[in-house]
């Protein structure tokens, strides 16, 4: 009996691999059908927040489904990222996040909970923040060049405040320091308020800040924008150059907010969320959002915010080793 039922188990089986992608193409035409939930890895009621929120309204709409905010925060943004990666790949779960939380903090654990490049599908960018690197002006260098010259003539006479061991502010001078093998003295704060108060009273001699996080202060006597740390020159500040055209392509770093999502999200519906995401980025609403926190619209296909994400994953590994970030393994 059981010798019987064997070819026509295989039968089975062949015609149910055949019918499979038909299947998987069906699910990708009918998406979505049911809400679709949306992981935040920040608490409810901050900026980055209001930001998501504001887009999935618009996504529901022209999707014709509720995309339902899903507030997870926790450990840098590692516990909503985790979830976001735990998630079934089928489209029914996304997640809005930074670079911060998608490949800066996993580099802190070890082992790291996710590797953005193998277990998160990259769907849409929605802004670049615009971050930059200030001095007090009391100090006579006036751009990154000169303040180089200067940290290397004055060694361990500098000093720069960064919002805490492990921020953007942190390593991306360790990463110059490293560079140009010059020394600086790290002082953390506990966070960008803090860190830009403490640039003005002259408690250190440099740091790095978001536009929006600087606020009024960008126009204070007492606080001079050497460069952007982008690879590309902003129309905010057309008359700060960028890391690149400082000459230090290899420390352009573009934060960003965006949309990411499970590994192995049908692309189909990677296509469709990264066009509507692009179009929505673009609403007057939203725009002025994005402008208002000084920061700039950013829209690129899946393919170019894949790579990008691959890109800093691939220079920040070996940075966070380098600088005792990473915790040792367990053997």
């Amino acid at each position: 009996m059981i010798s019987k039922l064997l070819p026509a188990l295989a039968i089975a089986a062949a015609v149910t691999a055949a019918y499979a992608p038909i299947a998987g193409a069906q699910a990708q035409d009918n998406w979505p059908n049911r809400p679709i939930r949306m992981i935040i890895p920040t608490a409810a009621g901050g900026g980055s927040d209001v930001l998501g929120r504001l887009v999935a309204n618009h996504l529901s709409t022209a999707l014709g489904q509720p995309v339902v905010p899903d507030n997870r925060p926790g450990a840098g943004g590692i516990v909503g990222v985790s979830a976001i990666k735990a998630a079934p790949a089928d489209g029914y779960t996304i997640g809005f996040s930074n670079s911060s939380q998608a490949v800066h903090s996993p580099l802190m654990q070890a082992p790291a909970p996710y590797d953005p490049t193998k277990d998160l599908d990259a769907i849409a960018p929605v802004n670049k923040v615009l971050i930059v690197l200030t001095a007090h002006t009391s100090m006579a260098y006036r751009n990154l060049r000169e303040l180089v010259d200067y940290a290397r003539a004055n060694p361990g006479k500098l000093s720069y405040g960064s919002q805490g061991s492990g921020t953007l502010g942190h390593f991306w001078v360790e990463m110059l320091k490293r560079r140009e093998k010059i020394d600086i003295v790290h002082v953390p704060y506990k966070g960008a308020g803090p860190a830009a108060q403490a640039l003005i009273a002259g408690e250190v001699h440099i740091s790095i800040a978001d536009l929006f996080g600087i606020g009024g202060n960008i126009d204070s006597p007492r606080m001079r924008i050497l460069v952007q740390l982008s690879g590309q020159r902003s129309a905010r500040l057309p008359n700060v150059e960028s890391a690149r055209e400082a000459g230090y392509p290899d420390l352009a770093s573009d934060f960003w907010f965006g949309f990411i999502g499970p590994r192995g999200m049908p692309p189909g519906i990677v296509k469709r969320l990264n066009e509507e995401i692009n179009r929505i980025s673009a609403l007057p609403d939203v725009l002025s959002r994005i402008n208002a926190a000084g920061n700039e619209r950013m829209a690129i296909d899946p393919a170019a915010f894949t790579a990008l994400i691959a890109g800093e994953h691939k220079t920040y590994v070996p940075v966070f080793k380098e600088l005792g970030l990473t915790p040792a393994a367990a053997k």
